[in-house]
């Protein structure tokens, strides 16, 4: 204030002597100021009286004025301003000492005056503090938190809701659709005549013979031999599908102006049972498929990229394994015991599969110490598409689940189609699904290797020639299939040996004369050429599929005369959407269908199983 009354001075002090008026602006600023003006003109009346003029013939005097200059005035007006805000500071600074200045006839005439209520800084820290909390009440009243908390502001909804799921169901567009009847599908199958080589009843057998010249006893054996036909009955169940989806009213009712989620319940219905029928087709089974075999086990010092076993007992260390596949998983194998097992060493685990087994992986169960192994002890590890896996870094304690099953829980079902890994392994027709002998042209459970050009080669040979150098299958098809449909990090694999392996030149490369510039490397191969027959085997990776696991494929028989599908539905009614009668405050949607997957030639397919992630240890 001080500083205020100092500045206003020197103004007016400036202004005298010339220099740009800015005393109406300061004024403006000060209330007290501007009163002080009026305030000090009373200080004329001790001014003596000038300016007056004699009355002719008489003493007296006319005119005249007692006023004081305007720059006495201003200068008068804020020493009455600085002496004022110097009191009020000292009232409010030192109050007790303004008390005791007052003459007692004042305290007389107003004894509030001299009464000390409260003290004067702490009344006037009161009330600015309820002013300050009322300023900052008035400051909050609408805010993005005040007075609701979620705020007064337009919610930025997009409707309709998104579906962020994969959606593909490759198997399902690429399999013939064709109608069906009764309670299954039947078929007459002709596998073998003289000459196809399918079949060991139907040999080559020689066609020439002599002249002939006696026709007393016709017709004679001179006409030459018959030929050897084999043929079989073909007879699958068909399956009955169903999905249901539930829907409140007040779910429908709410979502009005948002989303009719009656079509979104019946859209997802829809998509599920796609999922449902391709899953099925993959590795359905309608009987529980083979457990492994067995388990061998090889402790080791562990590598660089390795991490040792840091719990491992001292004495003993168990391991089993089980398939799986969708739906389930079998029992356990027989637990081998690994021994000891120092916090230096990993443990190689080599699974033996099953025979004719249909399981797309397996899972691994560790049981630390104690004797004899015990299912409800042994914790899972690890589930995986190879036959090898390597077991290294802390085990899971034994109280951990889930354990080692003693029984199958679920991989196959009497209800259930048979898919293409249980039939193409020969497990459907084990279980007498399909007739014998209807099973892939080439099967390897056991591959043990990760999905390279050497692998793919054999498989690819052995489909066309079927000798025992190739494995066992179904006879000399000489099937050259045109699909290969595996997972992608199978694919992935196949590409990288392609690109380094010298020996791969059964591919092509591709570049457009004006892509030249533009040309971006990648190892990614859609098609490789079959080494055998030189047909182009298209790649495909199946989103839904578990890696571990391929499947090559025809999809239609070589036969001219009558040229077959070599997978197809066979469906008595195709998907059948129902929406119930309301009943309750629930609608209620269904989709199903009655039909079956139908293997007409899988002697056209082969079947790779035990696929490795790495190509060498550590095999996990």
């Amino acid at each position: 204030m001080a500083t205020t009354v100092t500045d206003e001075i020197a103004d007016v002090a400036a202004q005298a002597a010339g220099a740009s008026p800015k005393q109406a602006t300061k004024l403006a600023h000060s209330a007290i100021s501007a009163s002080m003006l009026q305030a000090v003109k009373g200080f004329g009346w001790q001014k003596p009286v000038t300016g007056t003029q004699a009355i002719p013939g008489t003493s007296a005097f006319t005119g005249g004025s007692r006023e004081i200059s305007a720059k006495e005035t201003t200068k008068r007006a804020f020493r009455a301003e600085q002496s004022l805000r110097e009191t009020i500071r000292k009232s409010m600074t030192d109050p007790e000492g303004v008390r005791k200045n007052l003459s007692p006839s004042f305290i007389a005439e107003y004894p509030l005056f001299g009464t000390n209520y409260m003290p004067q800084d702490q009344a006037i820290g009161q009330l600015q503090s309820q002013m300050g909390e009322l300023m900052a009440g008035l400051g909050k009243s609408f805010t993005t938190g005040t007075p609701v908390s979620t705020g007064l502001v337009p919610f930025d909804l997009e409707a309709p809701s998104h579906l962020l799921y994969w959606f593909d169901t490759p198997l399902r567009a690429k399999l013939p659709r064709l109608p069906g009847r009764g309670s299954s599908h039947r078929t007459k199958v002709i596998t073998a005549i003289t000459g196809s080589q399918t079949s060991a009843s139907a040999p080559i057998t020689d066609p020439t013979l002599s002249e002939i010249t006696n026709f007393s006893s016709w017709p004679n054996s001179n006409l030459g031999p018959s030929g050897a036909q084999v043929g079989v009955d073909v007879n699958i169940g068909y399956s009955f599908l169903g999905r249901n989806e539930n829907l409140s009213w007040l779910a429908q009712f709410a979502g009005v102006g948002f989303e009719d989620i009656t079509s979104l319940a019946n859209l997802i219905l829809m998509h599920e049972a796609y999922f449902d029928e391709e899953y099925l087709n993959i590795a359905g089974s309608s009987h529980a498929i083979t457990a492994p075999a067995s388990v061998s086990l090889t402790v080791r010092t562990a590598v660089t990229g390795e991490t040792a076993i840091t719990n491992g007992d001292g004495t003993h260390n168990w391991v089993t394994a089980s398939a799986c596949n969708y739906y389930g998983e079998t029992a356990s194998c027989t637990a081998v015991d690994a021994g000891a097992i120092t916090t230096s060493q990993v443990v190689d685990v080599i699974i033996t599969p099953g025979t004719t087994s249909a399981g797309q992986q397996f899972r691994l169960y560790f049981q630390i110490a104690g004797t004899p192994f015990v299912r409800g002890t042994a914790a899972f590890v690890a589930q995986c598409g190879g036959t090898k896996y390597t077991l290294q870094g802390a085990m899971p304690s034994n109280a951990t689940t889930p354990h080692p099953l003693a029984a199958d829980s679920g991989t196959g079902a009497s209800t259930r189609w048979d898919g293409l890994i249980s039939v193409i392994s020969g497990s459907a027709a084990a279980n007498s699904v399909y007739p014998a002998g209807f099973l892939g042209s080439y099967v390897n459970t056991n591959v043990q290797a990760t999905l390279s050009l050497n692998v793919l080669n054999t498989a690819l040979k052995g489909m066309y020639d079927n000798s025992n150098a190739y494995g066992t299958g179904a006879g000399a098809f000489r099937a050259s299939p045109e699909e290969l449909i595996c997972e992608g990090f199978d694919s992935a694999n196949l590409s990288s040996d392609v690109a380094k392996n010298s020996s791969g030149t059964n591919y092509q490369l591709l570049i457009q004369q004006g892509d030249m510039a533009g040309v971006l490397h990648g190892t990614a191969v859609s098609q490789v050429v079959n080494p055998v027959t030189r047909r182009i085997v298209n790649i495909t990776v199946h989103p839904g599929w578990l890696q571990g696991t391929a499947v090559l494929t025809q999809w239609t028989t070589p036969q001219a005369a009558r040229n077959g599908n070599v997978f197809e539905m066979r469906m008595c009614q195709d998907l059948l959407s129902v929406a119930w009668p309301v009943i309750d405050p629930t609608y209620r949607y269904s989709i199903f269908e009655y039909g079956t997957f139908f293997a007409q030639a899988p002697q056209y397919s082969g079947l790779l199983s035990g696929l490795q992630v790495n190509a060498s240890n550590p095999w996990s």
